[in-house]
């Protein structure tokens, strides 16, 4: 992705027959970090940010209403994210999920997010 700003893209299915769908998601992306998150309908996450690493959030199924706050410029920004969308999160973007359904989706980053090294890769910042 080679964009300085959260994104969210609609990712439409590559094929479909009688057997099913196969949906790419992503290509050409070293990742190391997969995660199926769920939050129920109400619920919040987030209020961090990621000094040096990206996330990708696939959304398998719900929607939520993600905030955005560069740190460094403090430029805001919402979306609306829906089942079927991949939200893209650049390094430096504080993040905070408001959930209008309960939802499913993927969490994909490029470095481990191991919970024993969560200050190396997570801080801690209040979106309002």
């Amino acid at each position: 992705m080679d964009t300085h700003e959260p994104t969210v893209t609609p990712i439409k299915v590559a094929f479909e027959d009688e057997r099913g769908a196969i949906t790419n998601i992503l290509s050409d992306v070293d990742l190391k970090h997969v995660a199926i998150i769920t939050s129920m309908k109400g619920s919040e996450r987030g209020d961090h940010y990621h000094p040096n690493d990206f996330q990708y959030i696939y959304v398998i199924a719900g929607s939520y209403i993600a905030f955005f706050t560069n740190v460094e410029t403090e430029e805001k920004l919402s979306l609306l994210v829906k089942e079927g969308e991949l939200e893209y999160c650049p390094p430096g973007w504080a993040h905070k999920y408001q959930y209008l359904e309960d939802t499913v989706f993927l969490n994909l980053t490029p470095r481990n997010r191991n919970a024993d090294e969560f200050a190396e890769h997570t801080i801690k910042y209040s979106i309002v």
